[in-house]
């Protein structure tokens, strides 16, 4: 209850953005729970016929329940020890922490930040998929079509001019790898921009 509370962004609820934080803060990135995965089971249980897209607290249970088994499946094989992985491991000692949040995070769920991705959230998505499939150089690199790399950044970056004399080449790598830094240990620098682009949509 406290969890869902702490993570209720509504009066009505759980949004995206919430589910999104606690995601974020629980350290709960994997490649059998990706982003675009925690996107789709939100999509499949919150009412689609409310206006306000946030998930009740049984809603926010259930929620949890597929989030463990996606993630926990290849370990155990009982939903019941599923969950008791996920809440053991980690809701209880990285929900609810404010102090775990770097300063990305922060400003990555700032109302403000927030209000002007949800504005241009379509235009973001296009381009993300978009480079998220320009690098051809090996035959792993071309399957990972649903995240983008170091690479596939670099070109975003020098596509749109971003690259200066501020925002070097050295920069961007430190930003890259301070993302991946805040993320799981096994999780890759890739999945970590993955969940940069599915939050802004």
């Amino acid at each position: 209850r406290d969890v869902y509370r702490h993570y209720s962004t509504m009066a009505t609820g759980v949004t995206l953005e919430g589910l999104m934080k606690l995601y974020q803060d629980c350290k709960l990135r994997t490649r059998d729970l990706a982003p675009h995965h925690l996107e789709g089971v939100f999509c499949d249980h919150v009412d689609a016929t409310s206006g306000d897209r946030s998930l009740t607290s049984n809603q926010f249970v259930l929620v949890l329940l597929r989030c463990a088994h996606l993630r926990f499946r290849e370990k155990v094989s009982t939903l019941s020890e599923q969950f008791s992985n996920i809440v053991e491991h980690h809701l209880k000692p990285y929900s609810c922490r404010e102090d775990t949040q770097s300063i990305f995070m922060r400003m990555a769920y700032d109302p403000k930040v927030r209000k002007v991705l949800d504005l241009h959230s379509k235009e973001l998505r296009i381009i993300f998929l978009l480079y998220a499939m320009m690098d051809t150089s090996t035959a792993d690199a071309m399957q990972r079509v649903h995240t983008m790399n170091l690479k596939e950044f670099q070109m975003l970056l020098t596509d749109t001019s971003l690259l200066d004399d501020t925002l070097t080449e050295e920069a961007m790598q430190s930003i890259f790898d301070g993302i991946q830094t805040s993320a799981m240990d096994d999780t890759t620098a890739a999945e970590t921009v993955a969940a940069t682009a599915a939050s802004a949509k």
